[in-house]
């Protein structure tokens, strides 16, 4: 029996807002990473991919 047989559909779960915001900020990581990739495939040039990394920890960390 997995993790995810214990959750019924409807189940609620307590989780803790701090939880909750870093659950948040890593999806929002995740989305940030994949528009880069996304734009990378049309042909923009590593560089630039490598800039905005490096302007979303600037970012992060301000």
């Amino acid at each position: 029996m997995g993790m995810m047989d214990a959750f019924e559909r409807e189940d609620r779960v307590q989780i803790k807002y701090s939880d909750l915001f870093r659950m948040m900020k890593a999806a929002a990581k995740a989305e940030i990473i994949q528009e880069i990739v996304l734009a990378e495939n049309n042909c923009l040039k590593a560089g630039t991919m490598i800039k905005k990394l490096v302007e979303y920890k600037q970012m992060e960390e301000g």
